[in-house]
């Protein structure tokens, strides 16, 4: 209970504050899968006797639909599976899996389930 009270953020780059990011994603990721979910049952039951043109729209967008939902689950296994490293191999996590160097707190932050740093990823370090 007191840790609740004295709790601070973790500091930036940690392992601590990468989990905390992941974990934060993961949220928002799961929320819009269910959303999605939702809305699908909510818009697979129109009468199809309607105007073609509106059949075509409706396609579509269930077809758009279907691509960014794909998307989220693949990006939900990604970060399931930093989280998954982050528990295995602590701050080793932080390393580029190439060079071994640490991936930087920027990259992190914007691609948090990245495994490379930026060198190896833009192919600059050989």
């Amino acid at each position: 209970m007191f840790d609740r009270w004295f709790s601070s953020k973790p500091e930036r780059g940690t392992v601590e504050w990468l989990k905390v990011l992941l974990e934060k994603q993961r949220k928002d990721l799961i929320k819009h899968i269910l959303a999605h979910v939702t809305w699908l049952e909510q818009n697979s039951q129109r009468p199809s006797e309607s105007d073609p043109c509106d059949n075509a729209q409706t396609q579509m967008e269930f077809d758009t639909a279907a691509g960014n939902q794909k998307t989220r689950i693949a990006n939900l296994a990604s970060i399931d599976k930093k989280l998954a490293q982050i528990e295995l191999l602590g701050s080793a996590s932080l390393a580029c899996i190439l060079c071994g160097r640490p991936i930087e707190t920027g990259r992190l932050e914007v691609v948090p389930t990245t495994e490379r740093c930026a060198g190896c990823a833009n192919g600059s370090k050989k």
